[in-house]
């Protein structure tokens, strides 16, 4: 798949923008180049038309913190984006490789309704609203893209943690709701994720009947059409089913969670259910 774009204004770049949005010390940045819209919109864009959403540079979202779209979850890692025209009046930003990072099929696309601005924005601009309260340690929000007469907006939530050492491990435990836990059979789950301190992080990402310690997602590059995700290096653990829960609980909470030479082990409530997740530690980078 190849990115189009509107050369005439688009090659008119500026500096790249970086537009953090922040929940419980997490953070969500968009780096592009907030090229000059130049008399032009979204609406310039043909039907089913890509658009790099900058120019010069891959755009990137980097997620420290996982994102609900709809039934849909985005890990943390950091991922290429791309806008398509997805119709007269919609749009949706293309998440590159966002399937392969909790083991889906397909990428997800966050579709949204293209707007008229009542004051056209000179440059693009790229960025994260909050929608009303938090709620369970969750944040609704929008996001947004503004570029000339256009703007195109969508709902996504970005999940609150725990956050905890377990040994030589800073572990954030994922707020995930009840809902969207239970019907991990359809979209795997990223539910953790750990750090080591050596410029490695994984998602522990669970399914209905598979537990997979995943690596992040990284975009290191200016010019990168897929991030880097070393599939050889993905850890499979086991699940063992816990004594269900007195109450239901609204959103995932890691009761216990412990690691020793071997492996991690997490004990973890949502809704009604209660499980006992074991994941063996992965193994080191050849020659570091």
């Amino acid at each position: 798949m190849h990115a189009s774009v509107l050369v005439s204004c688009l090659v008119l770049s500026a500096a790249i923008a970086q537009k953090p949005f922040t929940w419980q010390k997490q953070t969500s940045t968009f780096d592009y180049n907030a090229v000059s819209a130049s008399g032009h919109s979204l609406d310039d864009f043909k039907l089913h038309q890509f658009w790099m959403m900058g120019a010069s540079r891959t755009s990137v979202w980097r997620l420290a913190m996982p994102v609900i779209v709809g039934e849909s979850i985005v890990a943390p890692g950091a991922y290429p984006i791309l806008m398509k025209r997805t119709g007269e009046t919609t749009a949706a930003i293309h998440v590159k490789s966002s399937g392969k990072a909790i083991g889906a099929a397909q990428d997800l696309e966050i579709a949204g309704p293209i707007g008229v601005t009542k004051k056209a924005a000179p440059k693009l601009v790229i960025g994260v609203t909050p929608d009303g309260e938090a709620k369970n340690g969750n944040q609704a929000t929008k996001l947004e893209v503004f570029f000339g007469t256009n703007d195109w907006r969508a709902n996504a939530t970005f999940v609150g943690n725990k956050t905890s050492k377990v040994g030589a491990w800073t572990v954030a435990v994922w707020t995930v709701p009840a809902a969207l836990f239970a019907s991990r059979d359809k979209c795997a789950v990223p539910i953790a994720t750990c750090s080591n301190g050596k410029d490695e992080t994984w998602n522990l990402v669970l399914g209905k009947d598979r537990v997979t310690l995943v690596p992040a997602p990284r975009v290191d590059e200016q010019i990168v059409v897929e991030p880097t995700l070393d599939e050889s290096r993905i850890v499979a653990g086991t699940i063992e089913a816990l004594p269900a829960p007195e109450a239901a609980h609204e959103v995932l909470e890691s009761t216990a969670a412990t690691a020793d030479k071997e492996a991690m082990t997490f004990d973890i409530v949502c809704g009604k259910e209660a499980v006992r997740l074991r994941v063996p530690l992965p193994k080191p980078k050849k020659g570091s």
